[in-house]
């Protein structure tokens, strides 16, 4: 499954955004069976499937999907973990493309609230 996840990735930074979602769409479906929809491997590779689609331009498809990372981070890792905030950030941003902008706002004060309260690598 890594190799895969490693493919995915590669074809995503050669702008394969196309082959780079279909793969991490498999890879999704292949860890959701065998590891389970909400197991950390599986949720990361969601966040790699939702920045894609935002790279591509469906934000709306986008968005749905970092707010299910988002929430599944959430209750894996807790609120103020690494990786729970840059999806959070990554949430953000989405919103930002969509017009968004007070909600995307929202989600910056709470990552930064979050983040200025923890003891978490900040970016």
């Amino acid at each position: 499954m890594k190799t895969t996840q490693r493919l995915a990735w590669t074809l995503f930074r050669e702008g394969k955004l196309a082959e780079a979602e279909a793969q991490q769409q498999r890879l999704i479906d292949v860890e959701r069976r065998v590891l389970g929809p909400q197991n950390a491997e599986t949720v990361g590779v969601m966040g790699d499937l939702a920045t894609t689609l935002d790279v591509e331009g469906h934000t709306v498809e986008a968005e749905k999907m970092q707010r299910e990372v988002l929430e599944a981070q959430k209750r894996l890792l807790g609120p103020e973990a690494h990786y729970t905030l840059i999806s959070a950030d990554n949430l953000a941003s989405i919103l930002v493309r969509e017009g968004r902008l007070a909600e995307a706002q929202s989600w910056k004060s709470r990552r930064s609230r979050l983040s200025a309260g923890s003891s978490v690598l900040r970016i």
